[in-house]
């Protein structure tokens, strides 16, 4: 046998002989852990791996972002989970949580514009803000029709008054082609003394803005109803010809 197979074997009985006892040092509890008992080794390798992995891993996260020390304020987080607490009592519902920030922000930005919603400056909206009965005078209507009832109650709705307040080049003018007034959706109903169609109701069932508005508002058989005839008359104007559609469409379907 030569010298040089010699040593590889010499080297390799070695190493079989320390593996065991490596592995054995690796678990005696050798070790002060600094509370007056002892760790293994083994133990404290690990928990020196697991400390450079975290301190690594808290470093990617940071990265990019700029040091902060000192007492620091409430996150984002914090304050939202405090605006929740103090709308639920305490109870966190997400329906009520929902609920309770549309209603904040809802307020808020009427608050914050002057009042030009033209069913805003009644009572009534006052009374039935946030509440079922609001829903109701929806009750039954198609979704074109339920749109145009949120046009007409907010002002946001395509006729010329509205559109040249926002500045649509092709809106000339305000006003109604009669010339005695803006043109309104409350100008054509009430006001009009051109309207586009005949008027499909009574006369002296809308009368006034106040008439206008509470029919528009009300949830009652009859007031439902002439609402009813006030948006299909609306439709079939010629003067919102977005409905058009859904106007024949519609009338299709109940032929």
């Amino acid at each position: 046998m030569s010298p040089h197979t010699r040593h590889i074997q010499l080297a390799r009985t070695q190493k079989k002989q320390a593996g065991p006892n490596f592995e054995n040092r690796l678990q005696r509890p050798d070790l002060d852990d600094g509370r007056g008992g002892k760790k293994t080794a083994a133990s404290v390798v690990l928990t020196a791996c697991r400390k450079i992995q975290q301190r690594l891993s808290s470093r990617r996260g940071n990265r990019g972002r700029p040091r902060t020390l000192g007492p620091q304020g409430p996150t984002a987080v914090e304050r939202a989970a405090g605006t929740v607490m103090r709308w639920t009592g305490g109870t966190v519902d997400t329906n009520r949580v929902v609920e309770e920030a549309w209603k904040a922000r809802w307020l808020k930005e009427r608050d914050g514009r002057a009042i030009t919603r033209p069913a805003d400056d009644f009572d009534h909206q006052q009374e039935t803000l946030f509440r079922n009965e609001t829903l109701r005078r929806h009750d039954g209507l198609s979704k074109a029709k339920s749109s145009l009832l949120i046009q007409i109650r907010t002002g946001a709705i395509g006729l010329r008054d509205f559109l040249f307040t926002r500045g649509v080049p092709e809106v000339l003018t305000p006003a109604c082609e009669c010339g005695e007034g803006r043109e309104t959706a409350e100008h054509l109903v009430v006001w009009c003394l051109a309207p586009p169609l005949t008027r499909r109701w009574e006369r002296t069932g809308i009368w006034t803005r106040r008439d206008f508005y509470s029919v528009l508002h009300g949830t009652n058989p009859t007031t439902a109803r002439l609402a009813r005839r006030v948006l299909d008359w609306l439709m079939d104007s010629g003067k919102l010809p977005m409905y058009n559609l859904a106007r024949r469409l519609e009338l299709e379907a109940a032929a």
